[in-house]
């Protein structure tokens, strides 16, 4: 009795990464669905190079995918999806204190589109709200003079985080946290009337940097 073995899956630079032209590209089609219905080639093998052949058929402007990522290209793609922004919704969001049911739920849908519109992700949406939350109660109680104090005290903190740095990532931050707020009117009004309410906690204000900085490497050409 013999035991048969399913082929292995092929891995042709020719076929798998190496580009073709937009001529070339039906064709290639083809032969890639001809070698998996064949078992010679892997699912994900398959879906990711069918997707770079059938939207350059189409006529789009599209690089080859790699099939295999160096440890740097693997960590940059790891720590890309890691700090991507949920489409619709954050879950787990701290809520103020003393808020009705309506009044909670409004809160949550103005904050989550602050924060996907300042792509925000997901683990990093509770910490932020919750320092800004703290340094709310803290300065509230705080004479203007102490405000300033604190004010001072979180930026020596991040002037010395940061090094010579500072003034370009502090003002990256400025800008995010603009892009952020200016969109809805009553998370722009409380920041008008607040102004300092990232600005007064070193955890925010780190957090924002590192979304603000990933999403500055991304947008370089």
């Amino acid at each position: 009795m013999t035991t048969e073995t399913a082929p292995a899956a092929i891995n042709h630079h020719s076929l798998l990464e190496a580009p073709v032209t937009k001529e070339q590209a039906r064709p290639a089609l083809e032969q890639l669905r001809a070698e998996r219905v064949a078992g010679r080639l892997t699912e994900a093998d398959y879906l990711r190079r069918s997707d770079y052949l059938a939207r350059l058929d189409a006529g789009e402007q599209v690089e080859a995918p790699k099939l295999y990522l160096t440890q740097e290209e693997q960590f940059s793609k790891q720590y890309d999806e890691q700090m991507q922004a949920p489409e619709h919704a954050y879950h787990n969001l701290p809520q103020p204190q003393g808020l009705s049911e309506n009044a909670a739920m409004n809160f949550h849908s103005s904050v989550a589109d602050v924060f996907i519109r300042g792509d925000i992700p997901q683990h990093l949406a509770r910490p932020i709200l919750e320092a800004v939350f703290r340094a709310h109660d803290e300065m509230n109680g705080l004479s203007e003079r102490d405000r300033q104090s604190r004010l001072e005290s979180t930026a020596n903190k991040l002037r010395e985080a940061w090094g010579d740095d500072y003034q370009a990532r502090l003002d990256r931050v400025n800008d995010h946290i603009g892009d952020m707020v200016d969109g809805d009117e009553r998370i722009a009004g409380l920041f008008d009337r607040r102004p300092w309410l990232f600005h007064a906690s070193v955890e925010a204000m780190t957090y924002l940097d590192r979304v603000a900085t990933h999403r500055a490497t991304k947008e370089k050409p």
